[in-house]
């Protein structure tokens, strides 16, 4: 069996961006620079991202184009016995457990994004408001169960149709139209009153807040944000021809990435800036803060449905790279 190969460069490049960016870029790095001190968290992250994560960013991908196979069928032709095999195992159980949380919160986003549609989440008078009808949502049962399933099912189906027709193709409609997305959601965010304030934020560092457990956090992020250590990465350089240059076909992917992160922490700040909110809302910022502010923006409507769609497109994008991972668990070969 002739083992598939990406149709292109910038196929390879646009996939396994789509892999990087996700909810750590969307949902989780706005919310850990509002609690860790900003723009001094930032730098260090930015540090992080390109000392460390970017180095083993490479040497993943590096042992995946060498083996040709899966996490575990690669450390077992490099190491040379089958206990390295288990360690390949173990970066696809980790990215099993990192999908098996991550898709439950993709999926209540996927929710989200019908009830925008719908206009339910575009006129709360208050934050109060806003969390009595997350906290309705999230005591339905059917609600997250129905949504979970729904964003695997459209996951599934991009998986089904293999590498160059569903992932490759998939990633190239979906990471440029999440581009676009941002893009709008940006220029919008900026135009709000006192959205400079969330921009300085970002850009004046407070190293008084700067503890070694936000330094540990910074790390983590960088690893979580380039799907490290999960075998996706060692998945998806498998699958680029040997003479392929990693430095070309890599370096793009982490710029991607980090200034999709970047743009969204300025869109998120500048939104919830404009609504006078602070900047420590923490993990509800996206289901409590946000719904509450896009009640009172000028055309919150649209706003709240756009930026939604952001976020699910790149859950989507991330998701469907771990699950290809996970469906390789026994092959050893492929």
């Amino acid at each position: 069996m002739v083992r598939p190969t990406w149709e292109s460069r910038i196929g390879f490049i646009f996939a396994v961006a789509g892999s990087a960016v996700g909810l750590a870029n969307i949902w989780r790095l706005p919310y850990i620079v509002g609690e860790n001190g900003g723009a001094a968290f930032l730098i260090v992250y930015l540090l992080c991202l390109t000392f460390i994560g970017f180095p083993v960013f490479m040497s993943e991908m590096l042992i995946g184009r060498t083996s040709q196979t899966s996490p575990s069928g690669a450390f077992l032709k490099i190491g040379g016995s089958k206990s390295w095999s288990a360690i390949g195992k173990m970066t696809i159980m980790t990215g099993f457990i990192v999908s098996s949380f991550y898709s439950a919160v993709a999926g209540w986003i996927l929710g989200y994004l019908i009830e925008a549609i719908r206009g339910n989440i575009s006129h709360f008078e208050g934050t109060s408001h806003a969390i009595e009808h997350y906290t309705s949502l999230m005591g339905n049962p059917l609600w997250g169960l129905s949504f979970h399933f729904l964003f695997l099912l459209i996951c599934l189906f991009v998986l089904y149709a293999g590498v160059q027709r569903g992932i490759e193709r998939g990633n190239k409609i979906m990471m440029p139209c999440l581009l676009l997305v941002l893009l709008f959601l940006l220029i919008k965010g900026l135009t709000l009153p006192h959205a400079i304030d969330g921009v300085r934020y970002l850009l004046s560092p407070d190293w008084s807040e700067l503890t070694p457990k936000a330094i540990v956090i910074a790390l983590g992020q960088s690893f979580f944000t380039l799907s490290l250590g999960q075998g996706t990465m060692v998945t998806y350089g498998s699958y680029l021809d040997k003479n392929d240059n990693l430095i070309k076909s890599c370096f793009p992917v982490v710029v991607m990435d980090t200034l999709v992160a970047l743009l969204a922490a300025v869109v998120v700040f500048s939104i919830a800036f404009a609504g006078g909110m602070k900047p420590d809302s923490g993990s509800g910022l996206i289901f409590h803060t946000l719904p509450f502010i896009f009640s009172q923006i000028p055309g919150g409507y649209f706003v709240a449905v756009m930026f939604f769609l952001l976020v699910v497109l790149a859950a989507i994008t991330s998701q469907i790279s771990a699950s290809r991972v996970v469906s390789k668990w026994k092959n050893t070969n492929d």
